[in-house]
């Protein structure tokens, strides 16, 4: 069964991390139904992911909460696009979005590192977690989505819940022990990268299904997903004591979430531009912010190199994205 489209079905609303095609013009991208206030986090977002890599600013853990947002949000139409997609159609079309782009920034980093001086690889730990994460330490997010998409589609496809509301209770419990059981391992053990990553990442799973299943009627749900906020906000504060990082990224994370299920809005034109460079600019920020190291200046105060890596780290994707062999990359 092929995926059901139209202004009404639920994957009108559908966000991927990724670029839309860049032949998308303004009408269409606001007369699509996507989800404007999603679409706006996207980019807020994406800017928190670059404060938190960003030296020495204050409250980084905020800015990862970024991240814990594209990791949730991801799950959430992934459940979606696989219960109406065919097994060849989801797992080509998420090949080419995740994997076509690792492998590209693969390269593009080692050859930056190689140029530079440094390692191909800078943070060795085997060669299987080598090639999971890559010469820089933001790809492990590409090849961790693509198996939470495998994940996701044996789930939807092997689970056989009998109702909606079984779906979602069983969901939301196994997120708020998924949070205390990862809370946990971090503080007992301090895995390398990128399995210190995967693990903290590992709640988004969970937690996209629950927000999956409240949101499936939001007409009726806004109770159950602000229910569900309140129980994740409330798990948080609890774990603060024993793994602050986990609370802060995912009570924060989940929260705007949940904002952007419930005060759904119409997609603007500027909005919809910036959100389509989103995945670029998660991609290329690490080499644009290193750039900046030439200057002293810029590096020695943390607000000037934030504000100068999110412009010209947008400005590039925008550019690159003009380019036809570009475009399957950012």
């Amino acid at each position: 069964m092929s995926p059901r489209k139209g202004p009404n079905s639920p994957l009108a609303d559908a966000v991927d991390l990724l670029p839309k095609t860049s032949s998308m013009s303004e009408r269409e991208v606001a007369g699509s139904e996507r989800n404007g206030t999603i679409e706006l986090l996207r980019v807020v977002s994406a800017c928190g992911i670059i404060w938190f890599h960003s030296e020495a600013t204050p409250f980084r853990r905020i800015g990862f909460a970024g991240l814990v947002f594209f990791l949730i949000v991801s799950v959430l139409f992934q459940k979606r696009s696989a219960e109406r997609s065919r097994g060849s159609i989801f797992f080509s079309k998420r090949a080419s979005r995740l994997l076509v782009p690792w492998a590209a920034w693969f390269v593009i980093y080692g050859l930056l590192n190689l140029g530079t001086g440094k390692p191909f690889f800078r943070y060795t730990s085997g060669f299987f977690a080598d090639l999971l994460c890559g010469p820089w330490i933001g790809l492990w997010f590409l090849p961790f989505s693509f198996v939470t998409a495998c994940l996701v589609y044996g789930l939807i496809n092997s689970l056989r819940l009998p109702r909606l509301p079984i779906q979602f209770f069983t969901w939301a419990a196994l997120s708020l022990l998924t949070l205390g059981a990862v809370s946990w391992s971090r503080a007992s053990s301090s895995p390398a990268a990128p399995w210190a990553q995967w693990l903290q990442a590992a709640p988004s799973i969970p937690i996209g299904f629950a927000f999956a299943c409240a949101a499936e009627d939001l007409a009726k749900s806004r109770t159950v997903l602000s229910l569900f906020q309140a129980s994740v906000l409330v798990a948080c504060i609890l774990l603060y004591f024993l793994d602050p990082g986990i609370a802060i990224c995912y009570g924060l994370g989940s929260a705007l979430v949940t904002i952007g299920l419930v005060f759904k809005s119409r997609l603007s034109p500027p909005v919809g531009r910036l959100s389509a460079l989103c995945l670029g600019v998660y991609l290329i920020h690490g080499a644009v912010m290193s750039a900046f190291k030439i200057v002293p200046w810029v590096t020695q105060h943390y607000l000037p190199w934030f504000i100068l890596t999110t412009l010209v780290s947008f400005i590039a994707i925008a550019l690159l994205r003009r380019m036809p062999w570009a475009q399957s990359i950012c």
